[in-house]
């Protein structure tokens, strides 16, 4: 086709087009036993990238391992990152340039001694 044909202007016109990436907050605190939080649905807008950061509420915890697990349909769950004790008390763990595409997201809490602190808390944030 000839760059001075008709259609060319028509379809072939470069176009900018403005993209806004969302992201989603989440804090699950006062957690005090093992166990999967609730669900967050975030399938109008699903994540690519995941921080989770744990913090212990009034003192560090002795031992922990929270996962933060992803799902494409709410049901089935896997592991997208982990925090344990030897990430350290209050450190972001990033899942970096390794995406992990999630519809469904939730912290699950598998290993807690609280020692002097009288819980935690789980902080994530994903982004599209």
């Amino acid at each position: 086709m000839a760059e001075n044909s008709k259609n060319y202007d028509r379809f072939y016109q470069p176009r900018k087009i403005r993209t806004v990436a969302s992201d989603t907050t989440q804090s699950f605190s006062a957690i005090t036993i093992p166990g999967s939080s609730a669900v967050i649905d975030v399938s109008d807008a699903p994540m690519t990238t995941w921080t989770l950061q744990v913090i212990g509420e009034g003192g560090s915890p002795t031992l922990w391992e929270v996962l933060l697990e992803g799902s494409t349909d709410g049901i089935n769950f896997s592991e997208i990152l982990k925090h344990d004790t030897l990430t350290g008390d209050g450190v972001n763990v990033f899942s970096g340039t390794t995406l992990f595409l999630a519809s469904y997201y939730r912290v699950n809490v598998t290993a807690l001694t609280l020692g002097p602190a009288t819980g935690i808390t789980a902080n994530v944030i994903g982004r599209q």
